[in-house]
C-alpha cells in the first residue's frame, strides 16, 4: 500500500473513491424522494474544492502496490472554538474516510486514519473527532479500534 498527499491533479483518481462514499452512505438510509443525480454533481465540485482548500486540510489517498486507488481520508485542523465543550483548543477532524470495498481488510483504512491523526497532531490538536452514521456498525467499530470512543450523539426527526 502506497500512501500520499493528495493534490488537484488527483481529481480523476480520487472521483471514483469519493462518489463511492456517497453511494455507500445513500444504501444504509431508507430510500429518499430526492434527486440522487444532483447529489452525484454537488459532490463532484465538492471534491475540487476539497483539493484546492488551504494548509489547514489535507487529503490523502492511498494506492495499491499495483497502482489502484484503495482508499482517501479527508483531515481538517480547527482554530480553538470557545463555545465547544471542548475547550479551547485546536481540534481537528476526519471528514471523510472510504476504502474500496475490495480493499477492505487490507489496512488501508488504517494506514489513513494513522496518518491523518499523525498529521492533526503535528499541527496542534488535541482531540480528533469523527463522525459514522448509527447504522454503520462497522464502520463504527472500525473507529473503535483505532482509539475513537463516542462523544456525542446526533438524533433525528423526520417531518
Amino acid at each position: 500500500m502506497n500512501l500520499r498527499v493528495a493534490s488537484t491533479a488527483d481529481y480523476d483518481t480520487l472521483l471514483p473513491l469519493f462518489l463511492g462514499l456517497r453511494e455507500f452512505s445513500r444504501a444504509g438510509h431508507p430510500p429518499l424522494n430526492d434527486d440522487f443525480d444532483a447529489v452525484l454533481a454537488a459532490s463532484r465540485e465538492y471534491l475540487r474544492d476539497v483539493l484546492s482548500r488551504g494548509p489547514e486540510c489535507r487529503t490523502l489517498l492511498t494506492m495499491t502496490d499495483d497502482g489502484r486507488p484503495a482508499g482517501y481520508v479527508v483531515a481538517t485542523i480547527h482554530e480553538p472554538n470557545p463555545l465547544t465543550s471542548s475547550g479551547v483548543v485546536p481540534t481537528g477532524s476526519i471528514d471523510e474516510l472510504f476504502v474500496d470495498l475490495t480493499q477492505r481488510g487490507s489496512g488501508a483504512g488504517h494506514l489513513l486514519v494513522t496518518a491523518a491523526c499523525s498529521w492533526l497532531a503535528e499541527q496542534g490538536a488535541k482531540h480528533i473527532d469523527v463522525g459514522a452514521y448509527a447504522w454503520n456498525r462497522a464502520g463504527i467499530a472500525f473507529y473503535e479500534r483505532e482509539g475513537f470512543a463516542p462523544w456525542s450523539i446526533t438524533l433525528r426527526r423526520s417531518v
